[in-house]
């Protein structure tokens, strides 16, 4: 059974290199799933999800099975074959993103992938240096690589567990653009089946919300939001409205407790603290 891991370092730069790094290293699995692997509805082709027993994120399954991996710790991209056996890999270690990529497409189609479909544009912007400019990959000191596998290992635990007291939630899913690890679900639909309001639960790296790793839990609606009207303070963590329809709790509240048992209290209860509010507070049948 899978525990919580205490997180004992407050962010700092070298967490962050690791981690810029780390999501740089996964654009190789998002530009399989998007050019390789059939678009599905929900876009869910270019997602992840992190195996906490590989310290892995592993990308979808092209249609011969095939499907590649990211090792963390040492910033190892693997493919796999449909049983999950790796058939070939590529330590990252040295390499700039180009050198990388000439390599993966020669092991990709080894594998019997069409690789003349993939490319490397991606309808989004990275936070972290081009993929042009000659950058080398490396792990980063030790610590700061563990404290990032710390964050997707006690965030895929996590929201699992809330995951699967929600009807209709889709599966915990890391997302290459803004890199952070979620799931979602539908509140309310109209006559047409369509999803009209949903809740969103995950964790996410620093952006323009929060420049710390972070919880959150977000609300969304086709209908305009009360931006005057503010829900009531959560046991722990805040909301950020009305400049964003949802709560958050900050990696610096959570690291001022002292063990792994009380970080974990401190994340739940944010979660179903903050969750009952919202309901209430927008009177959502749940």
């Amino acid at each position: 059974m899978e525990h919580w891991k205490q997180l004992t370092a407050t962010y700092n730069s070298d967490i962050h290199k690791a981690m810029q790094l780390q999501h740089l290293a996964a654009q190789f699995i998002a530009l399989t799933g998007r050019y390789l692997v059939p678009e599905k509805d929900d876009r869910s082709n270019i997602a992840m999800q992190y195996i906490a027993q590989q310290e892995m994120l592993l990308g979808q399954q092209l249609p011969d099975g095939i499907v590649a991996g990211l090792l963390l710790r040492n910033l190892v991209l693997q493919l796999r074959d449909r049983n999950r056996s790796v058939i070939s890999e590529i330590p990252l270690e040295g390499q700039t993103f180009p050198e990388i990529l000439i390599e993966y497409k020669k092991q990709l189609h080894r594998a019997g992938a069409d690789v003349s479909l993939l490319k490397t544009e991606q309808p989004y912007e990275l936070p972290t240096d081009s993929l042009d400019e000659g950058m080398f990959f490396t792990a980063g000191p030790q610590e700061a690589v563990i404290e990032n596998i710390k964050y997707r290992h006690n965030a895929s635990l996590v929201l699992n567990e809330l995951r699967a007291g929600y009807a209709g939630a889709c599966p915990v899913y890391t997302w290459p653009n803004h890199f952070d690890t979620g799931f979602s679900f539908p509140v309310e639909h109209n006559r047409e089946g369509r999803e009209t309001k949903t809740i969103g639960m995950g964790w996410a790296i620093p952006d323009h919300i929060v420049d710390e790793p972070y919880f959150y839990l977000s609300y969304m609606s086709d209908e305009p939001v009360d931006q005057d009207s503010k829900p009531g303070e959560p046991a722990t963590g805040k909301w950020m409205m009305p400049k964003w329809h949802g709560a958050v709790l900050p990696l610096s509240q959570i690291v001022k407790e002292q063990s792994a048992e009380n970080q974990y209290a401190l994340v739940k209860l944010f979660f179903e603290s903050a969750s009952q509010i919202l309901f209430a507070h927008f009177k959502i049948s749940h």
